[in-house]
């Protein structure tokens, strides 16, 4: 059994430029997020603080499974329903 090198990794996923359209329909992305990082190996949990605009996504992960590059591509490509994306940046990480 490997050790598991646990993370919590805050990412701002700003979408205030690149889809000003949405109406903040936040729930309708989170749900989105909900369910892809629900299929990925790796990642044990998330929350979300504050809201709106200023939603940070916490994702608890163990990095020798998944990396914040990675999870920072997948944001990229969210949400699915626009053309354009996410622009995820990471604000911080805590490893455990």
């Amino acid at each position: 059994m490997h050790n598991r090198e646990m993370e919590r990794s805050v990412f701002d996923l700003d979408c205030n430029e690149l889809i000003p359209e949405c109406g903040c329909r936040c729930g309708e992305c989170l749900s989105e997020i909900r369910e892809t990082l629900d299929k990925m190996k790796g990642v044990l949990g998330f929350s979300t603080e504050g809201q709106g605009a200023k939603t940070l996504l916490i994702v608890e992960h163990d990095s020798a499974v998944v990396s914040v590059d990675q999870l920072i591509d997948v944001f990229a490509r969210l949400p699915t329903r626009y053309e354009a994306s996410f622009k995820p940046s990471l604000i911080r990480r805590d490893e455990r």
